[in-house]
């Protein structure tokens, strides 16, 4: 609770709150993450969140925020707790979807100023192991793209959106309706999106509706990538098509297994190291339905 209260501070009144000794550098979690059921929330150094304040305060009446992106931000001068707030910042920005021009220069598909406030508030990240928080972005986000190739009017679920860094280069004109668990993922990407806070296999047809793409890299561990695409059927529609991002250990066969309706079952990609320092083997599957 102290530490929820210090971080709205820290927004609403920057400077007031000292800085904490090393905050956040630890990985220890009774030091820097909020235990939410069988789901951790990171916290992130107060610094980082006084500078995603900052930033968004500066430029609350920017005139940008009514123009198209993409948007350039620089990172931020930092004068204290250097490499801890810029290697955050750094990693926030990314998760966000942006793309690093040049150093510490960074290119937005969206304003992301309510992003960067709403991160402040809240003061903290999935944790990446119990959320299997690993964003797509790169080679392997393109070709799913491509993969997925949806047209003007289509609409779109991500069944586990986070901040939306799959749907970077999204094309005009696509609905997209999300579900994510974490509250703050959810609220940045509400920013854009029609996007619901929940774990997506409580989801229903009549609360989501139908789709004619859906898009996904569900949570691995334990199989949750099974129940994901075995419950992601349901929301696609007739002639419709999932694109899915699968653990190294998925098989075309045992994708199909995972299939009630008539459909085919492709495997179009291998990728090592896929995310961000990980050492995570994906395959890229695409599953049409008849």
């Amino acid at each position: 609770m102290c530490d929820d209260l210090n971080t709205v501070l820290a927004y609403r009144m920057p400077g007031l709150i000292p800085q904490f000794k090393e905050r956040g550098k630890t990985n220890k979690a009774p030091h820097n993450t909020q235990y939410t059921g069988d789901l951790i929330d990171y916290r992130i150094a107060f610094p980082t969140c006084t500078e995603l304040a900052e930033m968004a305060r500066n430029n609350q009446h920017s005139a940008k925020q009514y123009g198209t992106g993409p948007f350039t931000i620089v990172m931020p001068r930092l004068y204290h707790y250097a490499d801890l707030v810029r290697k955050e910042l750094d990693s926030i920005f990314r998760i966000l979807g942006a793309v690093e021009l040049k150093p510490e220069v960074y290119e937005f598909e969206f304003w992301p100023m309510e992003a960067f406030k709403a991160i402040a508030i809240s003061g903290t990240l999935p944790d990446q192991k119990t959320h299997q928080f690993y964003p797509t972005t790169g080679e392997l986000q393109k070709a799913a793209m491509d993969e997925c190739d949806p047209q003007e009017g289509d609409s779109l679920l991500e069944p586990s959106i986070g901040f939306g860094t799959l749907l970077r280069n999204l094309p005009e004109g696509i609905k997209v309706t999300g579900v994510e668990t974490n509250s703050v993922a959810a609220a940045c990407s509400r920013l854009r999106w029609d996007t619901y806070q929940q774990n997506f296999l409580n989801a229903t047809v009549k609360q989501l509706g139908l789709f004619e793409r859906v898009l996904m890299n569900p949570p691995y561990s334990q199989n949750r990538w099974k129940l994901h695409v075995k419950h992601a059927q349901q929301f696609v529609k007739s002639e419709g098509r999932i694109v899915a991002i699968l653990p190294g250990s998925a098989t075309q066969d045992n994708v199909k297994a995972l299939i009630e309706r008539e459909c085919s079952v492709n495997q179009v990609g291998s990728y090592e190291n896929a995310f961000d320092k990980t050492n995570i083997n994906v395959k890229l599957f695409v599953i049409d339905f008849y």
